[in-house]
C-alpha cells in the first residue's frame, strides 16, 4: 500500500506522479510539517494522509520544494540525518525499514534521493491529488 500523489498540471514528465509506500509518505508528510509548516497549514499537511484529498496550489508547491531542497542539500553535506530535526530522522527511518539502501551507503542516502524526487515532482506538478 502506498500513496501516489498524481499532478494536476504537469509541466514535464517529473511532475505527472510521485510513488512511495505508506510509511514512506507519512514520513514525508512529517518532513513537510518540520521544515514548511509556515508555508502549508499542519491541518492541510495532515490531510494528504489521507487518499483522493487535492491540493491545487502550484505556487506553494514550488516553495515546499524549495525548503525539501534545503534539507536535502544538508543531508548532502553532513551524510547523516541529524539527531536535531525528528522529522529528518523519520523520513531516513521509514525509507531504510522500507526502502533501499546500497551496502555501506550513508544512512540519509536514500531518504535525499526520495526527497529529491519529491522536490521534483512538486516544482513540475502544477498542483496535485493523491491517490
Amino acid at each position: 500500500m502506498g500513496a501516489w500523489p498524481e499532478g494536476i498540471r504537469p509541466s514535464s514528465k517529473a511532475g505527472e506522479n510521485f510513488h512511495a509506500n505508506i510509511h514512506a509518505w507519512h514520513a514525508m508528510l512529517d518532513l513537510i510539517c518540520a521544515r514548511a509548516g509556515d508555508i502549508v497549514s499542519e491541518d492541510t499537511i495532515n490531510s494528504w494522509r489521507h487518499f483522493l484529498v487535492e491540493f491545487d496550489d502550484p505556487e506553494s508547491c514550488v516553495l515546499i520544494a524549495a525548503r525539501l531542497q534545503d534539507w536535502a542539500d544538508e543531508q548532502h553535506t553532513e551524510h547523516v540525518a541529524p539527531d536535531s530535526d525528528p522529522a529528518a530522522m523519520a523520513v531516513e527511518l521509514a525509507f531504510s525499514q522500507f526502502g533501499t539502501a546500497a551496502p555501506g551507503s550513508a544512512r540519509s542516502t536514500v531518504g535525499r534521493d526520495s526527497v529529491l524526487t519529491f522536490c521534483d515532482f512538486l516544482k513540475h506538478c502544477g498542483g496535485f491529488i493523491v491517490h
